[in-house]
């Protein structure tokens, strides 16, 4: 009976010997012989399954990247080349692979012309509507019982109807009620806290993501209803950051560098101005580009499950963004770049905190951070600053530091997310109680 499992045992071991030392050659040459006749899901097949016996083999990994190029360049078929783009393993693979993403990357520039796109993105992640779920709907808050002039609405609805005429895809209806938005416009008193003799720091408007994991919640547009010397916002002051806000809220959450461009981001924060100063912003041909192409790239934050997300004609945004060092270390110099040009305006030392964060540089995340609380101009500036501080704290192990950003970044201004950061910082206090290594 031993010698019989003995036996049996043997067998097997010369089975897998046989398995992974002439299995990958023989479908190896069966994928290069289908591939030569044109037959690429066969040899596809063959070689998909002698990648996985043999997954450092360059011939097998030649040949299966050259199979895959020759299918039509769907999600599941850019992921894979461009994770072969991205290899250690210094190949003919990793070569033609890199030469194949080149290519999508060029034809892709060239069908949409002159952007931003590798300024949109939100925690490194793309976040938009889907675009099966348009029109999207859009709550203006009621100005009757604030006695707010006429033009707010009209000029807040211009606004939208402007985005809807010059990007040829994007619909709004309107909604009674916030609960049933996905765009909420809501007005607010000045808080002129930061005014001082020589003048207020102060923005007309900004827009605030309410995300709750991999769902897109709701965008929320909140409007200055007056300037800090209470006098009502002129037509150009809301036409011009209204148009802007909007951008943030279809999903372009970063800035242009170009000046011209209507999603710049101004290294001027007003002063005293007078209402009949400036112009009238427009688009420009960057603007709805940058759109266009956003609503093209695979989301990773949408109001849809992503599995109901038809990703059908779409882009694998590392194609075009490269991957995640890439991003952070593009984010840090534009970053540094806005804050030699704008040195005393809040969000540039926000985007440059989370630049270091992303790139694990805490201590100087911190600096930035606090910088930014000392030059906020808004509550929501106020509010991020701490939330970011807190988020830090917490990746750096200080927690209760970090329950004490949150807590005051929650008084300031409330919201799921910050409860939900809040809720994982107390988890680890807890843990920490029990684990000394935590605390």
């Amino acid at each position: 009976m031993k010698n019989k499992r003995l036996y049996i045992l043997t067998l097997i071991l010369l089975l897998l010997i046989i398995i992974f030392y002439y299995a990958p050659e023989f479908l190896l040459n069966k994928g290069k012989a289908a591939l030569l006749k044109g037959d690429y899901l066969s040899a596809y097949k063959n070689l998909n399954l002698a990648i996985t016996i043999k997954r450092y083999d360059k011939d097998i990994r030649f040949y299966y990247v050259k199979t895959l190029t020759k299918f039509k360049s769907n999600i599941k078929i850019q992921k894979a080349i461009y994770k072969f783009s991205e290899s250690i393993q210094n190949d003919s693979a990793k070569l033609l692979a890199g030469t194949k993403v080149y290519d999508w990357k060029y034809n892709i520039y060239r069908a949409y012309g002159e952007n931003y796109i590798e300024h949109v993105s939100y925690d490194n992640k793309i976040l938009r509507w889907d675009i099966n779920t348009f029109p999207l709907k859009v709550y203006i808050e009621n100005t009757s019982d604030k006695n707010l002039p006429n033009y707010y609405i009209s000029e807040i609805k211009r606004c939208f109807s402007n985005w809807k005429n010059a990007s040829g895809f994007i619909n709004f209806t309107y909604v009674q009620t916030p609960k049933n938005a996905d765009i909420v416009v809501k007005f607010s008193d000045f808080d002129n806290s930061n005014c001082k003799e020589g003048g207020c720091k102060y923005v007309v408007a900004y827009t605030n993501p309410i995300v709750k994991g991999s769902r897109l919640k709701q965008m929320i547009i909140t409007v200055y209803e007056r300037d800090p010397y209470g006098r009502f916002l002129s037509t150009k002051e809301l036409h011009n950051t209204v148009l802007h806000e909007i951008g943030h809220a279809l999903g372009i959450m970063g800035h242009s560098d170009n000046p011209s461009d209507l999603m710049y981001m101004s290294t001027n924060q007003p002063q005293i101005q007078s209402s009949s100063s400036g112009n009238f912003i427009f688009f420009t041909s960057n603007d709805i580009n940058t759109l266009k192409l956003l609503y093209k790239l695979l989301p990773d934050i949408t109001n849809v499950p992503l599995s109901q997300v038809n990703n059908k004609g779409l882009f694998y945004p590392p194609v075009l963004l490269g991957n995640e060092r890439t991003v952070n270390m593009r984010k840090l110099i534009d970053a540094q770049n806005y804050v030699k040009k704008a040195p005393n305006i809040s969000g540039g030392y926000i985007d440059l905190g989370i630049a270091f964060a992303e790139l694990g540089k805490i201590e100087e995340a911190k600096k930035s951070f606090n910088k930014a609380l000392a030059l906020a101009a808004t509550e929501n500036e106020k509010a991020l600053a701490y939330y970011n501080l807190a988020v830090v704290s917490m990746s750096n192990k200080k927690y209760k530091d970090a329950i004490k950003y949150a807590e005051i970044s929650k008084t300031i201004m409330p919201s799921e997310e910050i409860n939900d950061l809040i809720n994982s910082i107390r988890q680890y206090l807890s843990l920490s109680m029990y684990n000394p290594q935590l605390k």
